[in-house]
């Protein structure tokens, strides 16, 4: 009995930690060609903070995956929004929507409920 009450509370910690556990990380990677296919760009993305791409980056992505657990808005101009509409999108992205396929410049990034 002694044992199965051991077995049971290292169990019962094991599930606390994995409860505990901070979801993963955010990523995301944009490429230059349909498909997730072409040149992979994964820029050092903060959770709620813009990120501007640099110029050789802007205006080339085609497809897009973010990771499981976020969000982003993408948007064409460098500025995360103001005066523009971004264009919220999850998962994998197979082809941007118009007006961000070949004209994204700025992303910002959300954890999902």
């Amino acid at each position: 009995m002694k044992f199965s009450l051991s077995l049971y509370a290292m169990a019962i910690a094991a599930i606390r930690l994995v409860a505990a556990a901070p979801s993963a990380a955010l990523s995301v990677t944009v490429y230059s060609d349909v498909n997730l296919e072409g040149t992979a760009y994964s820029p050092p993305l903060v959770v709620g903070n813009c990120f501007v791409l640099p110029r050789e980056q802007r205006n080339i992505a085609e497809s897009a995956k973010i990771s499981t657990g976020y969000g982003c808005y993408f948007y064409h101009g460098t500025d995360c929004g103001p005066g523009q509409t971004g264009i919220y999108l999850s998962g994998t992205v197979n082809v941007l929507p118009p007006g961000l396929y070949n004209n994204l410049g700025s992303l910002w990034c959300n954890e999902l409920p």
